[in-house]
């Protein structure tokens, strides 16, 4: 492609290899004007705009507005009330009105340049999520240039992120779910069945098809991709759906509506008895759904003088494994919705976790199933009825420098 002043457009269906290629050699180049990227029939996919081959804004997906309420919420931007001083158009707004709040010292800096990164990386993975049955690429290049420009540094560095976050997401198997799908509860019954108390008000609350996956993700204070793959989880039971949801209004319409997420919902409670900095000795985590084991580990442990965290259900163990950061996880073989295999592979796929000793509680104490735990990431195995020495003393092997004084 030659990169001068002028439209150029490509006619024929790109792949996604292809567009990526292009929007490679826009970025390695001195060129400033916008990008657009459509379907193979024409409907809109997403677009970028750049300066001497600085990203300075994006869109993509559909939800436009959505994104922005969540992420100037999420970073703690306070841009009520900002107005721009003109805005040649609407699809100048988010940029006009974040600059403005720069100039209005209502935001610093690094607020806005992390928005604007954010923002690009979301729309960036949502345009090649829409560009995998083809595209269609169509760029207006400009030789006028701007005197102040708020951009981001790196725009190759976020689209390869984007890139890998999204092999990621189709090395998990979402290759056909959007972030933006909106979660439903289609079975309470069945799903009341198969969880517990907690959970079910947890789900029912928050899986109403009022917000989508990736606000979902902020209120749980959970990884989108894991939190995607174990709702799907329930989605195979046919106990939750995944719904198309309407963009909202832009901030400041009359007739605007906030999501759940937006309107500020909050995450689920702590599991455990023991708050977080409460203590400077370790933090042990059980995720098992049989309660009589919890109660058991948890008077073993917390007489040791260890700190206690339980989780009966696996839903919630990465949320909780995430917010509270255990030192070590006893983790049960047989729960339902997700395994101890399941549980035990996605804690392995976080890196902050890939060393953390997890031992797995089994009354079946067979070679295949140590063979399947050590396949999954598991650290070791510890047979149930649990014995007191045994627990203590599988802590004190994995964990020699962190015993508390109790112990």
């Amino acid at each position: 492609m030659s990169i001068v002043a002028g439209t150029y457009e490509v006619s024929e269906a790109l792949s996604v290899e292809q567009l990526l290629d292009r929007l490679q050699e826009v970025l390695r180049s001195p060129a400033s004007g916008t990008i657009t990227v459509s379907s193979a029939n024409g409907a809109p996919i997403g677009s970028l705009r750049f300066k001497l081959g600085r990203l300075f804004w994006a869109t993509g997906g559909q939800h436009r507005w959505r994104r922005w309420s969540r992420l100037t919420k999420q970073l703690g931007l306070q841009l009520e009330g900002v107005n721009p001083p003109t805005v040649t158009s609407e699809g100048d707004w988010e940029y006009q009105v974040l600059a403005a709040g720069l100039n209005q010292r209502k935001i610093s800096q690094e607020q806005a340049v992390a928005l604007l990164e954010q923002t690009i990386l979301e729309s960036l993975f949502d345009i090649i999520q829409g560009s995998q049955g083809g595209c269609k690429f169509s760029s207006t290049m400009v030789s006028d240039s701007m005197t102040e420009l708020l951009a981001v540094q790196n725009g190759l560095a976020l689209l390869n992120q984007a890139q890998e976050q999204w092999q990621a997401w189709q090395a998990a198997g979402l290759s056909d779910s959007s972030p933006d799908a909106a979660p439903v509860v289609r079975n309470a019954a069945a799903l009341q069945q198969r969880t517990s108390p907690q959970t079910y008000q947890t789900l029912t609350n928050l899986l109403n098809g009022e917000s989508t996956l990736r606000e979902l993700a902020v209120v749980m204070r959970q990884d989108l991709k894991m939190l995607t793959q174990t709702l799907l989880a329930y989605a195979q039971w046919e106990l939750i759906g995944l719904e198309t949801l309407a963009d909202i209004e832009r901030p400041g319409r009359q007739g605007a509506t906030a999501s759940q997420a937006e309107r500020g919902i909050a995450a689920p409670p702590n599991s455990g008895t023991s708050p977080p900095g409460a203590s400077d000795s370790p933090l042990i985590m059980c995720i098992d759904d049989n309660p009589k084991v919890c109660e058991m580990l948890e008077k073993i442990l917390t007489s040791a003088g260890y700190q206690y965290v339980g989780v009966q259900d696996s839903l919630q163990a990465l949320p909780v494994l995430l917010e509270r950061k255990p030192d070590f996880i006893f983790l049960d073989l047989v729960m339902p919705v997700a395994s101890g295999y399941e549980v035990c592979s996605q804690i392995r796929r976080i890196s902050s976790f890939k060393d953390i000793p997890v031992v797995i509680l089994t009354g079946n104490d067979g070679i295949i199933d140590r063979i399947r735990s050590k396949a999954s990431g598991s650290t070791d195995f510890i047979s149930k009825p649990l014995d007191v020495a045994k627990v203590l003393a599988t802590i004190r092997h994995y964990i020699p420098d962190r015993v508390p004084n109790a112990a």
